[in-house]
């Protein structure tokens, strides 16, 4: 993948072949689009009506799309796996009752999948965002898989929510903004060597499974403040480069940090270091051990982790708040 020099060449289209393609995306997507009250949807199939044909299986693989329109639409199975769309891509609002196959696909532009509904699995592995990717408030009610994706722009998955099957982020790359705050992960999510270049947001999202961020690698700003792990969270061999904030922080399994290597001092609540004391979760080789100059104890992990028990004072930037979501930025 790395080796991909700019991965395909932009296509280039005559006005006249653009017209029809467009003409051609704006008739399907009128023929797709749910025609009951935003508030009224649900995943019952709407009767055909007026241009509406009812919900049905499309198949665009390979397919060359341009400026493509499908907020609001009611899709069966949908294929889109090794797609090029150039310009925006928007699925606003979209339901997909079967199996949303999105693999190796291209997308030049924003793609939009703000309060997208997923029934079945949501396949997005190897999937190239070059643009910014909206997937706030997205529900996946079956597997998500991002393995290997690449997000070039920034990526919002705000409030999202991942049902009791696997969330996969393995070996994903994120060189923007990576908002994950109030997210929702039902199962197991996993970060395994996972890259994040920017700003990496975890703020009160709830890891009711396992969250395995094994080998995940965080360049800039990470913030896991108010997040809550019922099961282990997993960072095993995990690099953070940058400040890191697990204010707040709850953790009811075990938090494995072996080998975890912070080039900064972590924040971390009080309340959340006696609860990992005391409830036997501290890691093997660790010891609680008082900072000079700073309030409270830690947890030291000899040479490479260094915890500081009491908050900091907030950096420039560096608020409580968690960020706004892509789509609120937008």
């Amino acid at each position: 993948m790395d080796g991909e020099s700019q991965d395909r060449p932009r296509a280039v289209w005559p006005a006249e072949e653009l017209h029809v393609r467009a003409t051609a995306q704006r008739l399907l997507a009128d023929h797709l689009r749910d025609p009951r009250p935003k508030d009224n949807r649900d995943d019952t199939t709407p009767e055909p009506v007026n241009a509406f044909w009812g919900a049905m299986d499309i198949d665009l693989t390979g397919a060359h799309l341009h400026n493509l329109d499908f907020r609001g639409c009611h899709i069966l199975t949908a294929r889109f796996d090794g797609a090029t769309f150039t310009g925006p891509a928007v699925f606003d609002r979209a339901r997909f009752t079967g199996a949303a196959v999105f693999g190796g696909v291209r997308f030049s532009a924003i793609a939009g999948f703000a309060k997208a509904t997923f029934n079945r699995d949501a396949g997005f592995g190897e999937a190239v965002f070059s643009g910014t990717a909206v997937f706030d408030e997205a529900v996946f009610s079956r597997r998500a898989v991002f393995d290997e994706a690449r997000f070039r722009g920034d990526a919002g998955f705000g409030r999202a929510r991942f049902s009791e099957h696997d969330a996969g982020f393995i070996r994903t790359e994120f060189a923007g903004y990576a908002g994950f705050g109030g997210v929702v992960f039902a199962g197991t999510a996993w970060f395994v060597d996972a890259k994040f270049a920017g700003y990496a947001g975890f703020g009160e999202a709830s890891f009711a499974g396992d969250a395995g961020f094994s080998g995940a690698k965080f360049a800039a700003t990470a913030r896991f403040k108010w997040a809550v792990f019922s099961g282990p969270a997993v960072f095993v061999k995990a690099t953070f480069s940058g400040t890191v904030a697990f204010d707040g922080a709850q953790f009811f399994g075990p938090a494995r940090l072996i080998r975890t290597e912070f080039s900064t001092i972590a924040r971390v609540d009080p309340a959340v270091r006696l609860r990992l004391v005391f409830a036997h979760f501290t890691p093997e080789g660790w010891r609680a051990a008082p900072v000079d100059g700073e309030p409270g104890r830690v947890l030291e992990w000899d040479p490479v982790f260094l915890a500081a028990a009491a908050p900091l004072a907030p950096r420039d930037g560096d608020h409580d708040a968690e960020p706004p979501t892509v789509s609120e930025r937008s």
